[in-house]
């Protein structure tokens, strides 16, 4: 049809006159007219018939579907035990990767400990009864939060980075700042809160015994072998990371 159309206007623009005219080119051949019957009994066959199995994508998106559905009745149902996550206002989850996975290591764990609170912070060092001290090199008590309280990182203010909500006090930007991965990166970077202002004393004593590790001492933080060299940076204890989304 296409061709005779195209036949029609070059002609047209000639002054020739031409007729076009469908001629059936299906009539009188042996067996169309019973496909024809067949093409419309299968458009009137009911849909969904159990005995016809799924194709490969409806399956894939059904079985998605199912376990999409079945994570997030687990999460509503394990949320309300876990008052630490509360603060975080995680209303629903997701099994896709997460954001925070793209932040260096060292920079995940501070944040997965901030949100956890299972660090090197005081209740957690007296939920276990550790004998490690409470207390950041600038005398205040190891708490999460003091990542935004400290002395030292109030003077840099100004420098703080913007939030996407805007805070109103700073409990409100500390409850903020750990919901969102690349601003905390960023309050990190801009403060080096963990490398220059409060280091934990573990961190300190091992700073100051890499630069004098002392005469006729053996250094304790020199390793016997690779695998004995500790990392401040490494969280001690087993942490893991909740696929969440806001």
């Amino acid at each position: 049809m296409r061709i005779c159309l195209r036949i029609e206007r070059s002609t047209h623009s000639q002054a020739v006159a031409v007729n076009v005219r469908w001629g059936p080119g299906h009539e009188d051949i042996e067996g169309n007219e019973e496909a024809d019957r067949l093409a419309k009994e299968g458009t009137k066959m009911l849909m969904g018939n159990p005995s016809i199995s799924a194709t490969y994508a409806a399956a894939k998106r059904k079985i998605r579907e199912t376990r999409d559905r079945h994570f997030r009745d687990w999460w509503q149902e394990a949320l309300p035990r876990h008052r630490s996550y509360h603060a975080l206002d995680l209303k629903t989850a997701t099994l896709k990767c997460p954001r925070e996975l793209s932040l260096p290591r060292g920079t995940l764990h501070h944040l997965l400990a901030c949100r956890s609170t299972h660090g090197d912070f005081q209740s957690y060092h007296r939920r276990f009864n550790h004998k490690d001290a409470t207390k950041f090199t600038c005398g205040r008590i190891k708490t999460p939060e003091h990542l935004v309280f400290c002395r030292k990182v109030q003077r840099l203010r100004s420098q703080w980075p913007q939030l996407k909500k805007e805070p109103q006090n700073d409990r409100e930007y500390w409850s903020e700042l750990i919901k969102q991965p690349e601003s905390f990166a960023i309050f990190l970077e801009m403060t080096r809160f963990y490398e220059k202002i409060c280091q934990t004393q573990g961190q300190s004593r091992h700073s100051q015994e890499r630069a004098s590790p002392g005469q006729g001492r053996a250094n304790p933080w020199k390793p016997r072998n690779r695998l004995a060299l500790p990392d401040p940076t490494f969280p001690t204890n087993s942490y893991f990371l909740c696929h969440i989304s806001n």
